[in-house]
């Protein structure tokens, strides 16, 4: 979902569910339900120039996307986009 605080500076949020499953062929192991929630703040400072801030998995949750394939937590990034 994205917001509009100015003109200038946008907000994005998502939040993502993945189902719970089963992972083995006789059904013994069982990877529970999640969600995933993010943002992100982007501010235009120039005509061709954006710098943002992005978080990602703010519950800190490490289930497992595949079995033993363990999620990352909690996650920042900064940066810039320069467009020619």
């Amino acid at each position: 979902t994205e917001y509009r605080i100015t003109p200038e500076l946008r907000w994005y949020s998502d939040v993502n569910f993945r189902t719970g499953q089963w992972v083995d062929i006789s059904n013994q192991i069982y990877i529970k339900g999640v969600p995933r929630v993010g943002t992100r703040l982007e501010y235009d400072a120039y005509k061709n120039l954006t710098t943002y801030v992005r978080a990602e998995n703010l519950n800190d949750d490490k289930t497992p996307e595949l079995y033993r394939f363990y999620a990352m937590g909690f996650a920042a990034y900064a940066g810039f986009v320069f467009k020619w």
